[in-house]
């Protein structure tokens, strides 16, 4: 597939806040190898806000180019020109789903790239605790 290229000083976006995707998040959201970029969340207005993108969606590839880190989802998707359309496939609640996305400009929205996430890790001594969201009885 061809990836369209942007004209001068326009880069295209998705509108997406980013993250890396390290071993514990891969095991938390079932994904069975540590590949590619954590969705934190959309930009409002943005084609990935109107395409239905989640946080928690891992973006796995972009117009075909598997996506590993937020630098290679970045790169591929600034050689997209903005007002073009963007499959991607996205890991959704222990599935691949494709998604359309409409690329913006640069100048539209931004997208930002987060810390990775620390990994996890057990006290060494002492209890722990864990909280639950549960809807009241009676309600």
């Amino acid at each position: 597939m061809a990836t369209p290229v942007p004209t001068a000083n326009q880069t295209g976006t998705l509108g997406l806040h980013i993250t890396a995707v390290t071993p514990t998040v891969a095991r938390q959201f079932g994904l069975p190898t540590v590949s590619g970029v954590l969705v934190l969340g959309p930009v409002p207005g943005s084609g990935a806000e109107k395409a239905g993108m989640l946080a928690g969606d891992i973006v796995l590839q972009v117009a075909g180019t598997s996506v590993n880190s937020p630098a290679e989802l970045t790169a591929v998707t600034r050689r997209i020109r903005p007002g073009f359309t963007a499959p991607l496939k996205v890991w959704r609640y222990r599935a691949t789903i494709d998604v359309l996305v409409e690329i913006g400009g640069s100048s539209d929205v931004a997208q930002s790239v987060a810390p990775a996430p620390p990994a996890a890790v057990a006290p060494k001594s002492g209890p722990s605790l864990a909280i639950a969201w549960r809807p009241l009885a009676g309600k």
